[in-house]
């Protein structure tokens, strides 16, 4: 979620999309992915489960954030759809 902000922060007033320069090296496209497929390995490879208000957290961040851009609503919405069975038992 911190990264979200930053994201945010580094492009006022312009507005943000999938090629914004967060930290001067990666965009934001491959820090969101980074993080997504990350956290889609630890719940694959890990056996683990993500809980409800984690998934809710990702969910406010990414998707009904006013600040989220086009491409955090479709890279979320494909995280949840191939997910769904490590989500959904969390619920």
């Amino acid at each position: 979620m911190n990264c979200h902000q930053q994201a945010v922060a580094a492009a006022a007033p312009s507005g943000l999309d999938e090629d914004t320069l967060v930290d001067g090296r990666y965009t934001h496209k491959k820090f969101v992915n980074t993080h997504l497929r990350f956290l889609a390995f630890v719940l694959q490879e890990g056996v683990l489960y993500l809980p409800w208000h984690r998934a809710r957290d990702i969910w406010d961040c990414l998707v009904a954030n006013p600040d989220a851009c086009e491409f955090d609503r479709e890279v979320s919405w494909y995280m949840y759809m191939v997910h769904v069975p490590v989500i959904g038992y969390a619920i």
